[in-house]
């Protein structure tokens, strides 16, 4: 029998294709996996991935999955998945979003407000009345201010009210250096409006040392100044 070399050379091809769509490996969809897997052995439960979704709140970087928490992108990378399965070569799909229709408002739906009548200069002048809340009135009550209490003598124990100072009253020898700005915390920093350093803990926050010299702002410590505010409406 005479076999044609063209044909037995098509079958090669074709042979050829087959084993290699075979073999071709395709990526695992399964969110944290990221490897690539050959669907015709896709059999025992090699995938590890997460089953959450990721979150991102604050500083912190993690899966909602997972009770890991991290601040480096890197590392919220690496972090192995919570789940096993087969791995997953169908992409997932993506809704797309709904476009919100625009509501176009005319001029003449817009009423300028009505315009108040000014009073004239030349009418007297009349008080307004201050509201004492009953919560404030309680503490008013309980307040016992003595005579004489805002020149009292200073104790041993008076501590320097400047922001960051703490120095007592027995180290009065020593500088106030103490931070003229104030404690700010966003996003998860911590620092004073006065300094560009900031952190994350808030011991290291409190142990910042001040960033100007001035004299020490002495009171005992079981003196309580109050401070009152009228909010006119």
């Amino acid at each position: 029998a005479v076999v044609s070399t063209q044909s037995t050379g098509n079958y090669n091809v074709k042979l050829f294709i087959e084993v290699a769509m075979t073999m071709v490996e395709v990526n695992c969809y399964n969110k944290g996996c990221g490897k690539k897997f050959d669907p015709a052995s896709n059999e025992s439960e090699e995938c590890v991935y997460h089953s959450g979704e990721p979150v991102f709140h604050d500083v912190y970087k993690y899966w909602s999955c997972c009770d890991k928490k991290t601040t480096d992108f890197t590392e919220f990378l690496n972090i192995k998945g919570c789940c096993r399965s087969k791995h997953n070569g169908e992409k997932p799909v993506v809704e797309e979003k709904k476009s919100e229709e625009k509501v176009q408002i005319q001029p003449s739906d817009i009423k300028p407000p009505e315009r108040m009548v000014r009073p004239s200069e030349s009418e007297p002048l009349v008080p307004l009345p201050s509201i004492i809340s009953p919560s404030l009135q309680k503490l008013l009550k309980n307040l016992q201010i003595s005579e004489g209490s805002v020149d009292a003598e200073l104790t041993k124990d008076a501590i320097c009210q400047r922001k960051g100072c703490g120095k007592s009253k027995s180290e009065e020898d020593q500088p106030c250096i103490y931070h003229p700005g104030s404690p700010i915390f966003h996003e998860g920093l911590k620092f004073w409006s006065c300094c560009k350093k900031r952190t994350t803990d808030f011991n290291e926050f409190l142990a910042q040392k001040g960033c100007e010299k001035g004299s020490h702002a002495w009171a005992n410590p079981n003196e309580k100044k109050m401070r009152m505010m009228i909010m006119w409406n």
